[in-house]
């Protein structure tokens, strides 16, 4: 009679979580999903860009890149919807940081993959419907400074 009661405790919950998870959003997810991110030197005046990704969990390392050159990392996005990696991107006259992929904010943008061209302005990330960077973006530390 107990393990009665105690199954159908068990399976209750579980109708009840299965009928929560589309409440919850697209932030939330018990997938992990894999998702690739993309960064391109675009910078004008043909210079090189030195890239150094990391999370909270993860340091990708930097990655040297010439005019035009791209490197690609990827990662499983965690549970609660609030995987985040940030690069610093160094140039000839130019030191800047962008958070380059936030869960919340690019799930539903790039869920596969975020492309990014590098530019002196800001990154600019690829929109899929119209097949170009048109999504540019400000650098975080120029945000942070007003």
């Amino acid at each position: 009679m107990v393990l009665i009661i105690f199954a159908r405790t068990y399976f209750i919950l579980g109708v009840v979580i299965i009928i929560m998870l589309p409440l919850l959003g697209n932030t939330f997810s018990i997938f992990p999903q894999k998702t690739h991110v993309r960064i391109q030197n675009a910078l004008e005046g043909n210079k090189d860009l030195m890239v150094h990704c990391k999370s909270r969990d993860n340091d990708i390392g930097e990655q040297y890149l010439k005019p035009h050159q791209c490197f690609e990392f990827h990662f499983k996005t965690n549970v609660w919807g609030s995987t985040l990696f940030f690069c610093g991107f160094n140039w000839q006259g130019g030191r800047h940081w962008y958070d380059i992929y936030i869960h919340e904010r690019d799930f539903t943008v790039c869920s596969k993959l975020c492309a990014w061209q590098v530019k002196q302005n800001g990154p600019c990330l690829y929109d899929h419907k119209t097949n170009s960077y048109t999504h540019c973006r400000v650098w975080n530390d120029q945000i942070f400074r007003r």
